[in-house]
């Protein structure tokens, strides 16, 4: 176990590296392929958009296993990521090619933590999916800081062929990893309605939209802080990547909060008290960020608390539908993205009118309906 979680996280810190990479040096990257900012924006959407794919590799992997697709999944994003430097001044073949790694990390990223999940006793659940989302944090800063010394010393393509080469390898170790032991032991039924989840289905339902309702809430927060502190007290870009730094210090402590306490209160515990702390935060934030300091103090805060309840909703979420276990943590994802592209146009369209109290209302009201679906709705296990 210990092999499978190190393993993981070295392998998804890379590929969640190839991930954030467009975010930092999206202008490097936009001038060495000659595209502009827009059809890079364009591009990503493009690659965010195809996660809404993942369900239906969720349900082939639990009727063929997981290692297969899970290696293709890091083969595809292998192939993007050396392709991609091939691309300049074709934005057609860019096209071709950012599908091509939305399909690989589709694949990969929520297969995988289905996998692991199952090869985790209950009450050891929490901690290793927690440590396994530490790779998110890691790669914001030591996958984008390598990156970076990387483009400096050599150029923008030497990040993307190290990713991929990397991910080659990556996906021969999956493909030789063991099968999860109940591929033999626990019989799949035979579903003919594909989003029929079966006698926890009401329970599981409620996970994955609560998920939506995070990253709707989160989201909104996350992509319009960067306007927000550079409009309100004049932050440089500098200044805005050593925000981004503290952040992601926020995000490995979140993650471990729910390694070390997850599995003793109780995943569903976790949720109802990290979304109480998230409802209370929002409210706080607007009042608190009259000042840098103390605003600054208060997203930490709010990001710590956010990161502590989406990765305790993967550890209840994985063993809501053990039959169904890639099906159900695809549909996580799914929708996780659902909440994310809406929230990438409702969050810096309310921003730019009405300011950041605006943002809290609707971010505060999707907290607060999850908070009631997991009191009264969500059960802890199938």
């Amino acid at each position: 176990m210990k092999r499978l979680l190190s393993t993981s996280l070295i392998v998804r810190l890379v590929n969640d590296t190839g991930v954030q990479i467009f975010f930092p040096f999206l202008a490097v990257i936009a001038a060495g392929t000659g595209f502009s900012l827009t059809q890079m924006g364009i591009l990503l959407t493009i690659r965010s958009l195809l996660g809404l794919t993942s369900p239906v590799f969720g349900n082939i992997a639990d009727n063929i296993g997981f290692r297969k697709l899970m290696a293709l999944g890091l083969m595809l994003s292998a192939i993007a990521s050396i392709s991609f430097t091939f691309v300049k001044g074709s934005f057609a073949a860019a096209i071709i090619v950012i599908i091509i790694s939305g399909l690989g990390l589709a694949l990969f990223t929520p297969l995988l933590q289905a996998y692991v999940s199952a090869q985790l006793p209950w009450d050891k659940r929490s901690r290793g999916i927690g440590i396994l989302e530490y790779a998110w944090a890691l790669s914001g800063i030591i996958g984008l800081a390598a990156a970076g010394w990387l483009i400096d010393a050599f150029d923008w393509r030497m990040p993307f062929w190290l990713i991929g080469g990397i991910l080659v390898i990556g996906a021969l170790v999956f493909l030789n990893m063991p099968e999860m032991p109940r591929d033999e032991t626990i019989e799949r039924p035979q579903r003919d309605n594909f989003f029929d989840l079966g006698a926890n289905a009401r329970s599981a339902w409620a996970v994955i939209i609560c998920k939506f309702l995070m990253m709707f809430a989160a989201l909104q927060i996350y992509i319009a802080h960067g306007a927000w502190l550079g409009a309100e007290y004049g932050l440089s870009a500098t200044q805005l990547g050593q925000v981004a730094l503290m952040l992601g210090i926020a995000d490995i402590i979140g993650s471990g909060l729910v390694s070390w306490l997850g599995d003793r209160m109780g995943k569903r515990n976790s949720m109802i008290y990290g979304m109480a702390l998230s409802a209370i935060s929002l409210v706080l934030l607007p009042i608190l960020g009259v000042q840098l300091i103390p605003a600054l103090i208060i997203l930490f805060i709010v990001r710590n608390i956010f990161e502590f309840s989406i990765v305790s909703n993967l550890s209840l979420a994985s063993e809501q539908v053990p039959d169904q276990r890639g099906k159900m943590m695809t549909l996580v994802a799914a929708f996780s993205t659902g909440g994310t592209a809406i929230a990438g146009i409702t969050g810096p369209w309310l921003y730019q009118n009405y300011g950041v109290g605006a943002l809290v209302i609707p971010s505060a009201i999707a907290v607060s309906i999850a908070f009631c679906l997991y009191l009264f709705v969500i059960n802890e296990r199938a």
